[in-house]
């Protein structure tokens, strides 16, 4: 699953059963999108045994929305993985059956995911961002 903002709560528990079921899940999100209730569905997945990576493309954003399921069906669109998309927004997800395609999308997949770190999970993750915070401040002084 490549995401650019993900905090569905229900596609976190599909993906979650699929690990249950002994599916291979993989997931890239863009890193400006990994705080507040994201990280904790983050952190779900990553303790589930998801490999979770973000990636921060220099000047831009990783803003893929697609999903490769069985290695024949892709599911993409302007959806973001997120309950306003599912509540509030106008917004399309195609979904088509085609092993060609989804060999396609898991080969763009596969690049990013290859550039993308493995997310930073708990109190490092807290460290990391207080570092941040006082480079800034400093910085701004």
């Amino acid at each position: 699953m490549a995401a650019y903002a993900f905090t569905n709560e229900d596609i976190t528990k599909a993906l979650l059963d699929a690990v249950k079921r002994g599916v291979n899940v993989s997931v890239v999100l863009d890193r400006s999108e990994t705080k507040g209730q994201q990280a904790s569905l983050h952190d779900q997945l990553e303790s589930a045994g998801t490999d979770v990576r973000v990636i921060s493309p220099a000047g831009g954003i990783m803003h893929n929305k697609f999903i490769i399921v069985d290695g024949r069906t892709v599911e993409w669109g302007s959806y973001n993985y997120t309950q306003r998309a599912e509540d509030a927004n106008f917004e399309n997800a195609t979904f088509l059956s085609d092993t060609q395609l989804a060999k396609q999308y898991h080969s763009d997949f596969v690049s990013i995911f290859n550039q993308a770190a493995p997310e930073v999970r708990g109190m490092e993750r807290m460290i990391r961002r207080f570092f941040r915070h006082v480079a800034r401040r400093t910085a701004e002084e």
